[in-house]
Order: structure tokens, then sequence, then C-alpha cells
């Protein structure tokens, strides 16, 4: 599953379509494999393909937060956003267990992401600026702070969390999308 996950990360998903399916035949149980394999379907826009994977994930892991939300971001994608909204709810319902369990950093952001994806902007800011207190050099949670503020129509403080995403990060192509599109939005 590494060598899977390292040839997505580089965008080869073809290539990492074919690992994961080596290591589910290996282990037809294992999560990260099928959450990923869907993750990396989704990117091949073969959404159908990515929800079955997300669905198989959510059958051996029905309480874990993470395959919720991505199985709301492909519906989301797939343009069924009623079925998104369910996700991700769902998804919000499972994540205090679950960072209990596992208190990292990411997890956080995700919920926030998750938050901020209901509509829930200042949750979601609350969760971003508490990240941002204990990890400054997170581009992630710079980005996320920064789509928040501007679903809050901050978009001077939105430029600002997009800039500091990119001096972390200068190759960070989502902020770089997010920040031209704020532009030339108020502009």
């Amino acid at each position: 599953i590494n060598k899977a996950n390292v040839l997505s990360n580089s965008r080869r998903y073809k290539e990492a379509l074919k690992c994961y399916n080596k290591a589910l035949k290996m282990d037809p149980e294992h999560v990260d494999a099928w959450n990923n394999k869907g993750t990396t379907l989704k990117y091949l826009k073969r959404y159908q393909e990515g929800l079955e994977c997300y669905n198989k994930a959510l059958k051996i892991e029905p309480e874990n937060p993470i395959l919720w939300c991505n199985k709301g971001d492909a519906l989301s994608d797939f343009g069924k956003c009623e079925e998104a909204l369910e996700c991700y709810n769902k998804s919000l319902r499972f994540f205090d267990k679950y960072l209990e369990l596992n208190p990292k950093n990411n997890l956080v952001v995700i919920k926030g992401s998750v938050l901020r994806k209901l509509g829930k902007y200042q949750e979601a800011l609350e969760i971003f600026n508490k990240t941002l207190k204990s990890d400054q050099n997170d581009e992630v949670t710079w980005y996320e702070k920064g789509i928040t503020l501007e679903k809050l129509g901050k978009h001077n403080e939105a430029l600002k969390s997009f800039n500091k995403a990119i001096k972390i990060d200068p190759e960070y192509e989502k902020v770089k999308k997010a920040k031209k599109k704020l532009i030339s939005s108020i502009s």
C-alpha cells in the first residue's frame, strides 16, 4: 500500500490502482487500501467506482469519520449534494470519539473542513485557529482557514491565509488556484 500511496501522490493514478488492487487481494479488509483506492478513482473521475470503495471500507469501519468525509466529497463531486451532506453529518458525529483515539492535528483539520462544508464557518474557524496556535507551519490549515474566511466574506483575511500557505509550500496548487479565484472575484 505504501508504493500505491507514493504513486497516487505522484499523480500516477493508474499505476497506483494496480498496487491497491494487489494489496486488497492480499487483505480484503484493509480499510486504508479501500479508502485510498476510492480517492484515486475519484481523481480519475470514476466516481461510482470510488463510492463503491468507500462503501466497502465503511462496512469494515462504519464509525470512521474520514471515510464518511471522503464519501461525502465523492458524492459532492458526483453532484449528489444532499447525500454528501448526510455523509458529512455522519462524519461529524463520529469525529470526537475518533479524535480521542487518534489525536493528530491533521484529523482536527479534517473535522474543521467537514464543519466548513456543512456551513458551520465559525466552528471551523475556531478549529483552524486552535490548530495554528500549535503549528504555524501547516499549509493545509492555512488553506482551509482561507477558504472558510472567504465563505464568511472576509476576503483580505482569506488572502493573507492563502499567502501564508503558499509561503510554506510554494508548490501547493490547490491554494494557488483558490487565491487566483479569490483575487478575480474581488477585482
